[in-house]
């Protein structure tokens, strides 16, 4: 099933390759997601197929196509309507995933024509993401819809998710300039540490962050546990939500955010809470049962049925594919092989599973007893699937 798996999410990737790049799915959302087609490509690079590396490269030259006089990479361009679209609330992790994209297929082909032509759009969106810092404190901030996590769990302010990839970005973007032999300024070293002292709050921590109203700082003092067990998922104005993102702590583990204390906390939780069961993985523990400041139901009424986001369903603590990819390299990068491979399996389940045939690779299934409910032929859950496989078996390095 692993090896079919793998032959299949291939298959997905060239039926939704296009002359524009990666669709996000052939048979639903018809265009070119900026999160979505740059997390496939991750899966395209690693297959050294010619016509797959062919198509990441053109995700990233229609991005850079709409990228606005500003530096922001769109959400997406659509297929149907033949324009981009910025989304309702924004899309802060755009810009983002399309600097470590471009890092990832430069290192995968070596063009350093794209690289040349390239650099100064990859550039002025880093610009764009220093102009996102609202309080002057080295972090971005985001709006509400302003991440992959787009629907009726919303978050605002500082995000983990968009700040570990903030991390990896500006390291993507000193290398990038040092393969064209150019200064890399980008401080990406300070941008860990405060990921460290904001969402693993210590006692003291506050004073690195250069904050010291006293109400914020008894906020941030009453997030100090000596037992915690993962990042905080986002911090909005004097508000610290402490709820587990997996997604974002999965890539704190993966990117080296944490260090080997705080990396196996996260994977011991994983573990102690089940949230690879029926499938990897859950992305939100625990799931969110009352209307609050990150679920707004009343919003519901204007989601389609597979939109919504009651308990574990959708971005409310249901199974998303894409990201037990993630969870797998997060595994590996802790040398958990033989757990990762137990995963991969699970993972391969996941994507075989079908409301009306096998490998759909569904956008996601409910996170209790993993019935397929998304949008199928998902691009992303292909390359994560191809990236965890070659981590496990070719011991491939992806990010």
């Amino acid at each position: 099933m692993i090896e079919e798996c793998y032959r299949k999410a291939v298959e997905v990737l060239r039926r939704n390759s296009s002359k524009y790049g990666f669709i996000a799915s052939g048979a639903y959302y018809r265009g070119i997601w900026a999160r979505d087609g740059c997390i496939a490509l991750l899966g395209a690079c690693v297959t050294g197929e010619e016509d797959l590396l062919e198509t990441s490269r053109r995700t990233l030259e229609t991005l850079r196509r709409f990228q606005t006089a500003l530096g922001h990479i769109p959400n997406s361009y659509s297929l149907v309507e033949m324009k981009p679209s910025w989304s309702r609330g924004g899309c802060t992790d755009a810009s983002l995933w399309y600097i470590i994209g471009s890092w990832c297929y430069f290192r995968a082909t070596d063009d350093r024509g794209f690289l040349r032509e390239h650099i100064p759009s990859v550039l002025l969106a880093v610009k764009w993401l220093e102009h996102q810092d609202q309080n002057n404190t080295g972090l971005v901030d985001s709006v509400e819809g302003g991440d992959w996590m787009d629907s009726t769990i919303l978050r605002s302010g500082k995000l983990l998710y968009n700040n570990v990839l903030w991390y990896k970005a500006l390291q993507c973007v000193n290398e990038l300039l040092e393969e064209l032999g150019e200064e890399s300024t980008y401080n990406s070293s300070r941008v860990k540490s405060l990921i460290n002292r904001l969402f693993w709050p210590e006692k003291g921590g506050e004073k690195e962050l250069g904050i010291t109203s006293y109400s914020w700082v008894s906020a941030y003092n009453d997030m100090v546990k000596p037992d915690r067990e993962f990042y905080l998922s986002h911090v909005s104005c004097e508000e610290f939500i402490d709820i587990c993102d997996t997604l974002g702590n999965c890539l704190a583990v993966i990117f080296e955010v944490a260090d080997e204390e705080k990396r196996n906390a996260i994977l011991n939780y994983f573990e102690r809470r089940k949230l690879s069961d029926p499938y990897p993985i859950r992305v939100l523990d625990p799931p969110v049962t009352e209307p609050n400041c990150i679920w707004r139901r009343k919003l519901e009424r204007y989601k389609k049925p597979y939109h919504r986001s009651n308990p574990y369903c959708y971005h409310n603590a249901g199974i998303w594919p894409y990201v037990g990819g993630f969870y797998i390299l997060a595994l590996l990068k802790a040398g958990k092989k033989a757990r990762a491979l137990k995963e991969l399996k699970k993972l391969a389940e996941a994507n075989k599973v079908g409301k009306e045939r096998v490998w759909e690779f569904n956008e996601w299934l409910h996170g209790r007893t993993g019935k397929p409910l998304g949008q199928i032929l998902q691009s992303w859950n292909a390359g994560m699937y191809i990236c965890a496989y070659k981590g496990v078996f070719k011991e491939i390095k992806v990010l």
